[in-house]
């Protein structure tokens, strides 16, 4: 009797691996893909985009893991910022699958009259410096974001007024056959009347009168990219930094430049990496991203500023729901020696390394650590219809509300405190919390209006468009 119980037993539990094995083979079918078509890109090429999908004809896609695949690869094709938006939709046709990809295409071409702000975000020049509009910048810009249709960036600036700055950039994503290997071109002057030379009471303190070229910047850049995978880019990067400053700005801050020097010139070498694989990089509700670089200055035997700046930073977005979701983000930085230049000292504040709540405060240091948390509600998410809009790229308005509870917290070293006038911040743990809404607008631009309390009990509403990393 108990020797047919267990056979029974084992009968039982064959039958359900069986019908378990049977299940699985159901549900799920192994399509082969007969056809990819994009369409709607009258400009880009098409081996632009293919470069951002792990889609090949005649390749075999899992029922399974199509839906999540599919939207892997549309939202790669999104990221390029070349599309307004990007659908992607199967066809099924018994055990092939017909892909087509559309996209709708960005406006490229940029330019016109530059007028902005020299401050560091809104809140400050609205708050500290009397909404002063001789703190302004004006000029004229030109920039095309798809030269040629082959994603490669075209950008000339010139700007007067607070400051001069002319700079031109070129940027080609592939210069190989394999499409690994980038390209970037950097050469910018600025020129400068006013400039911060200290900080007191965490804000920056500006010299009281305009005086043109106060500081005079002539940097140069080359870096190399290379992309052996969808999500990760490696850089390397070399540099050449020119800082001249008159004999006022030695006499306010005599640690302005290393040993009261009027001239500032270093070779920089740098490594940056970077992993992503949020859905969205202006706003993301799903992925993640690390971030890493390795900056070498003064490579040079006549260089006479050295230093070792290494940084490092994640983070991770995930669904809760179709509506909630939340992120989890840190950044930390250190800087070697510690005995660096008022000039090159960075810490908080500018930016998107910044402390909400603390938006009016630059908390200057060598070394910091940076961390947010948030959990966000989608209040609102749709692509809205501009049919009366002539140009087909603004046509149709894509609009996502967010309503956003959030804290962060950091720790600023700075060795020179006191060097600057009554700083409060930095050598303390400070923290914020609050809530805000979130508009992600047009262009992927996102307008975020905070309501927050900080540590230093400050009460405050701050409008920003910066990134959250």
């Amino acid at each position: 009797m108990k020797a047919t119980f267990w056979k029974l037993a084992a009968l039982a539990f064959i039958w359900i691996l069986s019908v378990q094995e049977i299940k699985a083979q159901v549900a799920d079918t192994i399509y082969q893909i007969r056809k990819l078509e994009i369409t709607g890109n009258r400009k880009t090429k098409n081996y632009i985009i293919t470069r951002e999908l792990d889609l090949v004809v005649n390749d075999t896609i899992s029922s399974r893991t199509l839906r999540s695949r599919l939207e892997r690869n549309r939202q790669r094709v999104y990221n390029t910022r070349l599309f307004v938006y990007t659908r992607i939709k199967p066809t099924f046709d018994g055990d092939q699958v017909d892909i087509q990809l559309e996209v709708k295409e960005n406006w490229y071409i940029g330019g016109g009259v530059v007028f902005k702000l020299v401050d560091r975000n809104f809140n400050e020049w609205w708050n500290d410096r009397d909404r002063d509009l001789n703190r302004v910048i004006y000029g004229a810009s030109l920039s095309h974001a798809n030269f040629r249709g082959r994603r490669e960036r075209l950008r000339l600036v010139g700007e007067t007024g607070f400051s001069d700055r002319f700079q031109a950039s070129y940027d080609i994503p592939y210069i190989d056959k394999k499409q690994q290997t980038g390209l970037f071109i950097q050469a910018k002057y600025r020129g400068f009347k006013n400039v911060a030379y200290n900080i007191a009471n965490d804000k920056l303190l500006f010299t009281n009168k305009l005086e043109r070229d106060i500081k005079t910047q002539i940097e140069g850049l080359v870096q190399i990219r290379k992309r052996w995978a969808f999500n990760s880019i490696h850089r390397l990067e070399l540099s050449y930094a020119y800082d001249h400053i008159a004999d006022t700005l030695l006499k306010l801050n005599p640690f302005y430049h290393r040993n009261q020097k009027n001239v500032q010139r270093y070779m920089q070498l740098a490594y940056l990496y970077t992993y992503d694989t949020r859905d969205n990089v202006n706003f993301a509700v799903k992925g993640e991203v690390v971030e890493g670089s390795i900056r070498r200055r003064g490579l040079l035997p006549n260089d006479n500023y050295n230093s070792l700046e290494i940084k490092i930073g994640g983070a991770y977005y995930r669904l809760i729901t179709n509506r909630w979701s939340y992120g989890l983000m840190s950044k930390a930085q250190v800087t070697f020696p510690r005995n660096i230049p008022f000039n090159q000292i960075r810490g908080l504040g500018y930016s998107d390394e910044f402390l909400r709540g603390f938006d009016l405060y630059v908390i200057n240091g060598t070394s910091f650590a940076l961390g947010k948390a948030d959990l966000r509600f989608k209040f609102f998410d749709k692509i809205i219809p501009a049919p009366f809009i002539p140009v087909k790229q603004f046509n149709t308005l894509p609009l996502a509300t967010y309503i956003n509870f959030f804290a962060d917290a950091a720790y600023v070293i700075n060795p020179f405190a006191q060097r600057e006038i009554n700083n409060n911040l930095s050598n303390q743990r400070i923290s914020s919390a609050g809530v805000g809404l979130a508009i992600v607008a047009l262009m992927n631009t996102t307008i975020r209006i905070n309501f927050s309390r900080n540590s230093i009990v400050q009460n405050n509403v701050f409008v920003n468009l910066q990134k959250d990393f």
